[in-house]
């Protein structure tokens, strides 16, 4: 997924990996086996991911736990070889660590059904 701005995402279990390049301020909900994203800001991610999330050249980035349902997530999780309790979408990898602010933040679950929501 390259060079989005402002855009409300959600794609369902993914087998394998999912790469978000130079986007910027988008509501994202994902499940997937392998995250990785660079040259993204100000996006906030509600996160299944089999294995640790992973951040390149990117800031302000917030995760939370992918807590969506709907009729077929359980056998679209199975067919994708996802197992809800190996969720590591707080485990984030950041390539660019920086010493005195963090890229990334873990946003209130509370939070995540808004990342869908359309204001009037």
């Amino acid at each position: 997924v390259d060079e989005c701005q402002d855009c409300r995402i959600f794609v369902g279990p993914v087998e394998s990996s999912v790469f978000f390049r130079n986007c910027s301020g988008c509501s994202i909900i994902l499940a997937c086996q392998q995250f990785r994203c660079r040259d993204c800001s100000d996006c906030k991610l509600a996160l299944y991911c089999g294995t640790e999330p992973i951040i390149e050249t990117s800031s302000n980035m917030q995760f939370a736990c992918f807590d969506f349902n709907y009729f077929s997530l359980r056998g679209q999780f199975a067919r994708a070889g996802l197992k809800p309790w190996n969720n590591k979408w707080w485990q984030v990898y950041d390539f660019n660590k920086n010493a005195d602010k963090s890229n990334w933040s873990i946003f209130d679950q509370e939070d995540v059904a808004k990342l869908l929501r359309l204001e009037a």
